[in-house]
């Protein structure tokens, strides 16, 4: 898939610009996009919605800090969601797991066996 220059911009925009709490029309207007057309452009071009685009983006963030040791308070509150509800809320709908469900895995991970085939491995 080819991506045009103002859809790079957007992806450019929203790496950037991850540690908090972004618009559509903050993005659309980097690239010099109305709202609609971005939206449209942006799911031609990548195959997903730019909302669902930015949240994953947001809750990759999120899972390095919850490696690092962070509370999901803190990272809901790091990452500018207005709640570790709606942080939790989010990183579900993305991961399909809980952040709890999300450490519980990491601490399994840093104390289980290490064999072929393990994700942690």
């Amino acid at each position: 898939q080819i991506i045009s220059k103002e859809i790079d911009g957007a992806l450019n925009f929203i790496e950037q610009n991850k540690k908090r709490s972004i618009s559509l029309e903050e993005v659309a207007q980097s690239c010099n996009l109305s709202v609609s057309h971005f939206k449209r452009r942006f799911k031609n071009e990548t195959g997903i919605t730019p909302a669902f685009y930015i949240q994953k983006q947001r809750i990759e963030c999120a899972k390095e800090l919850l490696k690092a040791g962070y509370s999901i308070t803190k990272v809901a509150h790091e990452l500018d969601f207005c709640s570790s509800n709606y942080f939790s809320v989010v990183f579900r709908r993305v991961t399909l797991m809980t952040p709890s469900q999300y450490i519980q895995n990491i601490r399994s991970c840093v104390s289980g066996p290490k064999m072929p085939g393990n994700p942690c491995s």
